[in-house]
């Protein structure tokens, strides 16, 4: 599913480094799971169970009822459907699908989606849902706030939080500040980030221009994706 921050083109790439540079991530717990797709390629590659959680309810809900009513598909809705969704409190799967893949730019809510090719994000959406749902099996859901005790057993964490001066940041789905969080786990943890405050080994550094000039003499070189590597202990 093409979410915001949702790795829809990273997932392959993120995913073989885990398993390259990790011989025995599972189990692998991964509490900012989103849209899941490094997760889905993760239970593709190797076959085992994943262990998904979020603090947004809707989208856990969404791909629990993916899960459990294999013959379900989020339905077609109008612009003032979507309105009512967003306005709403109450959490369901609709609104999961709603916030996320019928959504301008794949932001939460940042409006129904609409371009002016005239694409149809909700057809478009279902195809990469027909694509992953096999998969659901391998996925375990729950929803949880960062931070949380991490269940003993868990070998691995990918972490994935709202990058920080984003739509989002980081105060959507952490209840903390996330890097002194980073710094109380025992695990191992891959961190899909922009930034890297505690200095730790970059597996993946994707660089671009980034400039407001049209000079590109002028315009510096900034990461926009990088995969950080905790070890143990």
């Amino acid at each position: 599913m093409q979410y915001f921050g949702g790795k829809f083109r990273q997932a392959k790439a993120i995913a073989a480094k885990i398993l390259e540079t990790s011989h025995n991530p599972f189990p692998l717990l991964s509490p900012f799971c989103g849209a899941c797709n490094v997760e889905f390629e993760l239970a593709r590659m190797t076959g085992k169970p994943v262990r998904c959680s979020d603090a947004n309810a809707d989208m856990i809900a969404l791909w629990q009822k993916l899960k459990d009513e294999p013959e379900w598909e989020p339905p077609r809705m109008s612009k003032e459907r979507h309105a009512e969704l967003k306005a709403s409190n109450e959490v369901s799967a609709e609104r999961g699908w709603a916030g996320s893949a019928l959504s301008f730019a794949g932001v939460w809510f940042g409006g129904y989606a609409s371009n002016r090719r005239g694409d149809d994000f909700h057809r478009n959406g279902i195809g990469s849902l027909r694509k992953q749902r096999h998969l659901l099996p391998l996925l375990r859901f729950s929803v949880a706030t960062v931070p949380f005790e991490i269940p003993p057993d868990v070998r691995t964490l990918y972490l994935d939080p709202p990058y920080a001066g984003t739509a989002n940041g980081y105060s959507h789905r952490v209840d903390c500040d996330f890097w002194d969080w980073v710094k109380t786990i025992k695990q191992e943890a891959f961190i899909s980030e922009y930034l890297n405050p505690a200095g730790l080994p970059e597996l993946i550094a994707k660089q671009r221009d980034v400039g407001v000039t049209a000079k590109k003499e002028e315009h510096k070189r900034r990461p926009i994706e990088l995969l950080l590597y905790k070890r143990p202990g």
